[in-house]
């Protein structure tokens, strides 16, 4: 099963210390886009940091939803962010369903 998922950090401190977010961005941040780097090289995810916001955005084919879930919960960031997942499927499905849409419109 093939999923978009965006994942967006959550407001945690809008004036955080700068140290705290040092901590937070050495502990959190960091491993989770190196777990993510990791996948990506593995071919189970594909996808980059979304331009001028705090987050990601990336396909991954998995077995099932809890498959999913299971992956998205091994990263740290994954309790600071707000994450969307929407189910899709292949291009080639949707071309075959295309084709036999208009073959049977043409039958009728």
């Amino acid at each position: 099963m093939r999923y978009l998922v965006t994942m967006e950090l959550n407001d945690i401190n809008s004036s955080p210390d700068p140290r705290e977010m040092a901590t937070f961005i050495e502990n959190v941040v960091l491993p989770s886009l190196g777990q993510l780097a990791q996948w990506e090289k593995a071919g189970t995810v594909r996808g980059g940091i979304l331009a001028g916001r705090r987050g990601q955005a990336f396909i991954v084919d998995v077995d099932s939803h809890e498959a999913l879930g299971d992956l998205l919960r091994q990263l740290p960031i994954w309790s600071s962010c707000d994450i969307d997942v929407t189910p899709i499927e292949s291009f080639e499905h949707r071309l075959e369903a295309g084709k036999q849409m208009v073959q049977k419109a043409r039958q009728a």
